[in-house]
């Protein structure tokens, strides 16, 4: 791994309502490995200071690094990881005590998760997960030297601190408190066959001061249905610290289309909301949600029907963004797999008494932030950084670093606290890629320190 410390400075002219790039900070770059390439995690988080990332390095471990003080450190957390882009890379994320939490190597596997031993320590880890074997999501070669590791004893409900089996796209994230969650896909009948699992949505949250692990509402899973599966929930907190969830509803794959059966059957974007931390949920009118959601239920953002030509390469991707202005307004990304109606292939929607058409990305951005004044950056894989200050209708565009294409992935719990923009880029089409670690600061960037007061859930007492 090569370290590059690297402050470029620059000024523009200053463009009206949306400001311009005042540095761009390279905080560090690292080799990793081609299958360390992802959209539904979340590697890359700031606390107390410090920046945390988590990778797959070329030599096909699971690294933690940390920088603090202007070092970086790095740690190995799992010395074997699974080959499996968009499946396997890492994510994490620190508790409101300093605790670095890491979930890693799990594609319908069960939790691989690590601890560090101290706050703020990334030299010590305590696994926490379930063990399956030396060689984690790879199939045993002797069935006879199984001894806990083989496939057939991974089913069931699981045994990991954190509830839950047959794990994937794992996202972490904190509200404003500083209060841990997860969201991810697993199991619900998890001693059937493999297609016949029911797979689901579940979303846990962590209790620092008991170490535990419990799931919001109590409820497992938190959204399951007979006919559709959950893809890849994503969640964010607004500054009121209301919980805003977005996920893809899509047939559940069969033995004879796998996978083909989510893309080319019509499948939906959802969303809801919750006030309490998870207690209770809301569609975006604020019809009441029971839990498990069913997908009778849901709150659709879009219909399939305006994808114009499914047959292309499908409906909807099976992943969202999604993101909130300052007073709430839900903003959700949608990627559709085939041409739509009209003309627009990556979009975003907004909720202001029902969803809006959807709006065209800039240069096709994957990932939006909205700063405490209501400025947005959408993020293109130029690098390129697009701004708008009236709500995505007029966008000043700012070139940050052409040599990609670039996966992009933001660091959502440092824009909660900064108006600057944090995030990690890792080159798509490299064979030898490596990971930079960007933070770009605007001029007049001063945040707006509104302090995060827990919205009082009305609409619970009133059913």
């Amino acid at each position: 791994m090569r370290l590059l410390k690297t402050c470029i400075l620059f000024f523009l002219l200053n463009q009206s309502h949306a400001q311009s790039p005042k540095e761009i900070l390279i905080e560090g770059e690292f080799n990793v490995h081609p299958s360390n390439i992802a959209r539904f995690n979340s590697p890359i988080t700031t606390a107390n200071g410090s920046i945390y990332i988590a990778f797959i390095s070329p030599e096909l471990e699971t690294v933690v690094a940390q920088k603090r003080n202007a070092a970086w450190q790095t740690s190995i957390i799992a010395e074997i990881t699974q080959d499996d882009a968009y499946h396997n890379a890492p994510s994490i994320a620190t508790d409101e005590r300093g605790y670095i939490h890491v979930l890693y190597n799990m594609h319908a596997t069960p939790w691989q998760y690590s601890v560090s031993k101290e706050p703020e320590n990334i030299t010590s880890w305590e696994f926490r997960g379930q063990y399956a074997g030396e060689n984690p999501g790879f199939p045993t070669a002797d069935d006879s030297q199984c001894e806990g590791d083989c496939y057939d004893n991974w089913i069931g409900n699981g045994v990991a601190e954190i509830p839950g089996n047959q794990i994937g796209y794992m996202f972490m994230g904190n509200d404003r408190n500083g209060k841990l969650y997860v969201g991810f896909r697993e199991c619900y009948y998890c001693d059937n066959s493999y297609h016949e699992r029911q797979r689901s949505g579940g979303i846990v949250t962590y209790d620092s001061a008991t170490k535990t692990w419990e799931r919001v509402g109590n409820n497992r899973p938190w959204a399951t249905d007979s006919v559709y599966s959950t893809q890849v929930l994503r969640f964010f907190f607004d500054r009121s610290n209301r919980m805003h969830i977005s996920w893809v509803w899509g047939q559940h794959y069969t033995k004879d289309e796998s996978s083909d059966a989510f893309w080319f059957n019509p499948n939906f974007p959802s969303y809801a909301y919750s006030d309490d931390g998870g207690q209770t949920f809301f569609t975006a009118s604020g019809t009441p949600l029971s839990l498990p959601i069913n997908f009778a239920e849901s709150g659709h953002i879009i219909e399939p029907s305006w994808i114009k030509t499914p047959e292309d390469n499908g409906y909807f991707w099976g992943y969202s963004e999604i993101t909130a202005m300052p007073d709430g307004t839900p903003y959700v990304l949608i990627f559709p797999r085939s041409e739509s109606k009209p003309e627009v292939r990556k979009a975003f929607c907004s909720y202001t008494n029902a969803w809006s058409s959807p709006t065209a990305l800039p240069w096709g951005g994957e990932d939006m932030v909205i700063d405490s004044k209501g400025v947005i950056t959408v993020i293109s894989a130029g690098i390129r950084m697009h701004r708008s200050a009236d709500g995505g209708k007029m966008w000043h565009n700012y070139e940050i670093d052409l040599t990609g294409p670039y996966e992009i992935v933001v660091d959502y719990n440092y824009a909660m606290h900064f108006d600057s923009i944090r995030f990690m880029a890792m080159h798509k089409n490299s064979e030898n890629p490596k990971i930079k670690i960007y933070t770009v600061t605007f001029t007049d960037g001063t945040f707006d320190t509104t302090a995060p007061t827990p919205p009082k859930n009305l609409k619970a007492f009133e059913k």
